[in-house]
């Protein structure tokens, strides 16, 4: 049973690796700076700056049922959007979102060409989920688009949803 369960795990592992063919990653010397630095120029090739507007979506859990809220980034390192707000910041292919105090929660993705794609976690926010979720944004295309969230899943800071 302990061999089946660590061949998933290293299926999962390696599934969710994608390498580019010219990849170097099994360069472990210079890894930081050769394959990780090829992939990410690859992947950024089209994405401009994160600041404008963005559509939100978050999955406490990564159960695939996901809320939505509309979200500016501002050019001066701040968000906010659905009655929240923050900092960011992004460098080298990689977009943080921060919520602001007391909250600890944080998104981190990674910068694709029309999409950020991550993970985030409450961290110990109070009231929040004890556990980590996935996200995506989008740029909104649409002033009319809503907010949204599924019933009973935690707010987009990972605050557990009322009873």
């Amino acid at each position: 049973m302990q061999t089946i369960t660590i061949a998933i795990l290293l299926v999962a592992t390696l599934s969710c690796n994608k390498e580019n063919a010219n990849s170097t990653a099994l360069n472990t010397t210079n890894h930081a700076t050769s394959s990780a630095a090829i992939q990410d120029n690859q992947e950024l090739i089209g994405f401009s700056s994160p600041v404008g507007n963005w559509v939100l979506y978050f999955d406490w859990g990564c159960t695939g049922g996901y809320g939505a809220i509309n979200i500016t980034v501002n050019a001066d390192g701040t968000w906010s959007g659905g009655g929240y707000s923050g900092t960011w910041i992004d460098g080298r292919g990689v977009f943080m979102l921060n919520f602001s105090a007391p909250s600890r929660t944080t998104y981190s993705g990674t910068e694709r060409i029309k999409r950020i794609v991550g993970i985030m976690s409450a961290f110990g926010t109070p009231d929040a989920v004890p556990y980590p979720g996935c996200f995506y944004m989008e740029r909104a295309n649409s002033a009319s688009f809503k907010s949204y969230k599924v019933p009973g899943m935690p707010d987009v800071m990972g605050i557990k949803a009322l009873k």
